[in-house]
């Protein structure tokens, strides 16, 4: 994410650089996940070993980003369990917020983005989708990172096909806790 440069040089001799840009100023680490332990029933916040390591270096892989003005932060898609951003509980909303505000303050990101995709919904013994959890969810987050941290969001196929319908949101207005779609 730090080596992608735009340039404009000019089209005739002497071809002088007229400017150079980076590439992007919100980066997305990924892959984070949701996960499911059945035993307790909780979502978890899902860190596999290259997004650890990345994130326990952060002074090599993080710092530099965020020293040249780009916000780096966590992505978080489906775990291919049968849970994921559409189906969860108000009790798994909760504890996965917190679980996810700890990761964003303990490694100094500047926000998350939540990607529902491979979340295997319809899964056996799995509870339905629905279209208040992710609402839910991500006013939790908005909450609890406050205004100083990003909430992005990729829209993605089903999982996002409601969020223009406040009613069918359980009255959440999903576009006021997001910072980018």
């Amino acid at each position: 994410a730090d080596i992608w440069i735009l340039q404009k040089t000019e089209a005739m001799p002497p071809f002088n650089t007229l400017w150079e840009r980076t590439y992007g100023n919100i980066v997305n680490l990924r892959i984070v996940q949701i996960g499911y332990e059945a035993d307790t029933e909780r979502a978890l916040l899902v860190l596999n070993s290259d997004i650890r390591y990345v994130l326990e270096h952060a002074d090599k892989y993080i710092r530099p980003l965020q020293d040249k003005g780009r916000k780096v932060c966590i992505s978080i898609e489906g775990g291919g369990k049968g849970l994921g951003f559409c189906n969860l509980t108000d009790a798994q909303i909760a504890d996965f917020t917190a679980q996810v505000k700890a990761v964003v303050t303990e490694y100094g990101l500047d926000g998350v983005n939540f990607w529902d995709r491979n979340s295997g919904y319809g899964k056996e013994g799995m509870p339905a989708m629905n279209t208040t959890s992710y609402p839910k969810l991500i006013k939790a987050v908005r909450e609890a990172l406050g205004d100083g941290l990003l909430v992005t969001l990729t829209d993605h196929m089903e999982p996002t096909e409601y969020f223009w319908d406040t009613a069918a949101m359980g009255g959440i207005e999903v576009g006021k806790y997001l910072d980018y779609a």
